[in-house]
């Protein structure tokens, strides 16, 4: 976390007690309604920069697959994106944390964490005129302590389809790369099939990685 001048307010995400997870506390990839419902009862806002370093709690992270039919978005993280840790890295996820200004505007409305989601996509890519995404479900979490960046972070697995209007070409037809681009930190935008992120899995994230593996298994992200 950075705070670019004395001006400005620290940036406060939304965490939780690592404690709820019980005994999903050791599960990589999973999804329970019980502790979903649990997180939402009791979370709070931190400092990032205080989060960024207490383990005892989760940092929510919005985490969003964005698929094209069986194919799904790709990208090459940079070095203009806030998250150093990942720069050069390739990611199937968009999105980011879920924080105090969302929470402000949409804690108490029920589609608090569809409109802070829906900010993360907008903040990352634009489509293409002719294409738009289907609203985003929540699919999955990752838990993953592995690395530093997963033992303060519990990502929040939601998809999105992107949909064509009428006039779109049919997706056969269709040049891939021209249906959405990347804003600041965001370069090399692809769709790719379950195969090919499989074969080239090791130069992705690794909470790409994770639903990689997971989707490669037979595992669905539809609910």
């Amino acid at each position: 976390m950075q705070i670019e001048n004395t001006n400005q307010v620290e940036e406060k995400v939304l965490c939780f007690p690592r404690a709820l997870l019980g005994s999903y506390s050791s599960q990589v990839i999973f999804f329970d309604q019980f502790i979903w419902d649990k997180i939402q009862t009791n979370l709070f806002r931190r400092p990032r920069s205080i989060a960024e370093r207490d383990t005892m709690y989760k940092q929510l992270v919005a985490y969003v697959v964005i698929k094209l039919g069986k194919k799904y978005l790709t990208y090459k993280r940079t070095e203009k994106g806030n998250e150093e840790r990942l720069w050069t890295k390739y990611s199937i996820g968009v999105g980011g944390h879920v924080n105090e200004e969302d929470s402000q505007r949409f804690l108490f409305d029920s589609g608090f964490f569809d409109r802070a989601v829906r900010r993360e996509i907008d903040e990352e890519v634009i489509f293409e005129k002719g294409f738009k995404l289907s609203a985003p479900r929540l699919s999955l979490f990752i838990n993953d302590d592995l690395d530093d960046v997963g033992k303060v972070h519990f990502g929040l697995i939601w998809v999105a389809e992107i949909e064509q209007d009428i006039n779109a070409l049919p997706e056969s037809n269709m040049e891939l790369k021209k249906v959405a681009k990347g804003k600041k930190g965001l370069c090399d935008l692809e769709f790719c099939d379950v195969d090919s992120l499989k074969a080239g899995k090791s130069s992705f994230e690794r909470w790409s990685q994770i639903i990689i593996d997971y989707i490669y298994a037979g595992g669905k992200l539809d609910k």
